[in-house]
């Protein structure tokens, strides 16, 4: 038996042994757990996608885009079946009726859940709330919509009469409110309410509008209802504990090796799975420990989001990770992450070019301050990760999450080499002096290239885990990697030698040489740059970016950052472009002394724009490119530092 765990991880869904995710935000990927082949991949009109569901019996797989549109298709065949427009903003949550016929969509912005009769096409009603709405779903018998809005105030809506049944109780209204689950039959919710010095969660039942149990512990964590409603399995920290439903009464409890924030969920109705970034746990109704064992660690990650099927377990962490692990063989099936993005732009040389990344996996090739591109770039079958201008503006570089790299004539727009041979998504890639491409990918390789044959010259291995960026120092000698097995090395580009290995705390996403200096930077996780002596391998200083707060308490975050030297070394540049759950935006700018690390200027913004800054060729400005996609605009914003 199966049971799946409830989240607000919109971008992520199953059914039965296939997972359904956002991939690139421009396609919807499908892929088996058992196997982790990919099923299927669906994209259609250019649409940037943020968040899918499968219908419950599996027939379809629907999603919701950016400019509030909702496309389904067929989950065997991929065959499109209908688009439906009428959301006036971002589509953040879709559910489909158990028989298929109803799609239910929620626009957090425009306040609104449309139901959608699939066949027709037809909106057959409309609900407007006076709050941002977060999520909705279907109730068991498809009569009645349950919405919860961003004040968590939960509404039963009557979809044939319009009629609002009812809202929860007023004198919930002035307490401090936390969300966990909902039921698997979707008639209990599960909430927190502050109780002296303690935490008082309410189970309360929708339809009868009234608590039916309540529940204490000291402190709040991660929870999940048992399939017949009869359990709720409760962790914080490391005490994980049983309550039964009806009369909220503590059954077990028991402490946890697994001292990390994890997700826990039933299996069936009396197994238990507890599941982390270090270690996978089996437990019993009386949480006995049944089975056990490690699993890879993953640097602050939280699991916000679980899944069972037979001896596979699926997790999503905080970070957008997916990871498939068969329980049996403790062997990682496959390992993804779900929407993610690396700068989607590049600029020439000489400031005269911009090559700008599409959803449709395509590359667009401006002449400066030109909204017509010069080429539309096509080849990749799947979304662009990264792109590149060598020095002379002749030739541009992409990468791909179809592991592959493509070489490019900027003068015609044709591709003149496709260079294969990484295994997974190729995550960036850059020009040596002498001509050679330097490519690094999820496959946790390194791949040195010969431009004019296209040959694999050299496979560099020692990576445990996805390498996300290369660069090269000032005198083409030393090659430095960073990835998410936590380390930095540095590689001797002649000999294809490990000169040495750099351990930090957090996953690295992202490294660079400065531009003459015997130096380098490293971003983390964590939001901080280091700087390093390049011949010592010793920390030089650490620059913390507190100026923009963004929730840690997010359990959907997407997004990309980076930091950069700018052309003469001056200065750095950190830039923060994180989305949270359900739609909300916010960017961070901070330039800073390359030598001292102070802190020049810092620029923020929210905007539904994508803003991505890079700096030009005299070192003296930062150039913005505002896209949108569905409107095919282009806009530059300059800034002086």
């Amino acid at each position: 038996m199966s049971y799946k765990s409830k989240s607000s991880a919109n971008c992520i869904d199953f059914y039965k042994k296939s997972v359904a995710f956002i991939s690139h935000q421009s396609t919807i990927k499908i892929r088996s757990i058992v196997t982790g082949i990919t099923e299927n991949i669906l994209h259609h009109q250019d649409q940037k996608f943020l968040c899918t569901k499968f219908s419950p019996d599996g027939t379809y797989v629907a999603a919701g885009s950016e400019c509030g549109t909702l496309t389904v298709w067929k989950r065997e065949t991929g065959h499109h079946i209908i688009s439906l427009k009428g959301h006036t903003a971002g589509a953040t949550d879709i559910k489909i009726s158990a028989d298929g016929l109803l799609l239910a969509s929620t626009a957090q912005w425009d306040k609104s859940i449309k139901i959608w009769n699939i066949q027709t096409g037809h909106c057959i009603a409309t609900f407007k709330d006076s709050f941002l709405i977060q999520s909705i779903e279907f109730t068991n018998n498809d009569t009645c919509i349950i919405s919860r809005s961003v004040n968590d105030v939960y509404k039963t809506w009557n979809i044939s009469t319009g009629a609002l049944i009812n809202i929860l109780p007023k004198k919930y209204k002035d307490l401090t409110r936390r969300f966990y689950c909902l039921s698997p039959d979707k008639n209990l919710v599960l909430f927190s309410s502050r109780k002296n010095q303690y935490r008082t969660f309410t189970v309360w039942d929708v339809f009868q509008n009234k608590a039916v149990a309540q529940l204490e512990s000291p402190s709040h964590g991660t929870f999940s209802f048992s399939a017949n409603n009869q359990y709720i399995i409760g962790k914080f920290v490391n005490e994980i504990s049983l309550w039964d439903t009806t009369t909220g009464k503590l059954l077990h409890t028991t402490i946890s090796s697994v001292t990390t924030l994890s997700f826990v969920l039933f299996t069936d109705n009396h197994t238990i799975l507890e599941v982390s970034d270090t270690a996978i746990v089996v437990r019993d109704q009386s949480l006995q420990t049944i089975n056990s064992f490690a699993t890879q660690r993953q640097s602050m990650a939280t699991v916000v989001y679980a899944y069972i099927f037979n001896n596979v377990v699926a997790y999503l962490t905080k970070q957008n990770c997916l990871t498939v692990v068969d329980i049996n063989t403790q062997k990682i099936i496959f390992k993804e992450e779900i929407d993610y993005s690396l700068i989607p732009f590049a600029l020439s040389s000489k400031s005269e070019m911009i090559a700008v990344i599409k959803y449709d996996n395509s590359i667009y090739l401006h002449k400066k301050n030109e909204v017509k591109p010069l080429f539309m770039l096509k080849g990749h079958t799947q979304g662009v990760t990264s792109v590149i201008f060598n020095k002379k503006d002749t030739l541009l570089l992409s990468t791909s999450h179809d592991a592959t790299l493509k070489l490019w004539n900027t003068s015609t727009g044709k591709c003149l080499m496709t260079f294969e041979g990484h295994t997974q998504r190729v995550n960036h890639a850059l020009f040596t002096s002498d001509d050679k491409i330097i490519s690094c990918s999820n496959d946790n390789s390194i791949k040195l290239w010969d431009v004019e044959t296209g040959e694999c010259i050299e496979t560099l291995q020692g990576h445990t885990d996805w390498v996300r960026s290369v660069s090269v120092s000032s005198d083409g000698k030393t090659l430095l990697s960073a990835s998410y097995d936590t380390t930095l090395k540095l590689w001797d580009i002649k000999t294809g030698h490990l000169l040495t290995t750099i351990s930090t705390t957090q996953r690295v996403i992202r490294a660079q040489f400065h531009p003459y200096k015997q130096e380098f930077l490293s971003l983390g996780e964590d939001k901080i740059t280091t700087l390093w002596d390049a011949q010592t391998g010793q920390k030089k200083i650490s620059m913390v970016h507190p100026d923009f707060y963004f929730p840690e308490s997010s359990e959907n975050l997407i997004g990309y950052a980076f930091s950069t030297y700018s052309p003469d070394g001056k200065y750095i540049m950190t830039f923060f472009d994180e989305q949270y759950k359900y739609g909300t935006w916010g960017a961070a700018l901070i330039i800073r002394d390359s030598n001292s690390g102070k802190k020049i200027k810092t620029m923020g913004d929210r905007s539904d724009n994508d803003q991505i800054p890079c700096f030009n060729n005299k070192s003296s400005l930062i150039i913005h490119i505002l896209k949108h996609t569905y409107k095919n605009k282009l806009q530059i914003r300059k800034w002086n530092i």
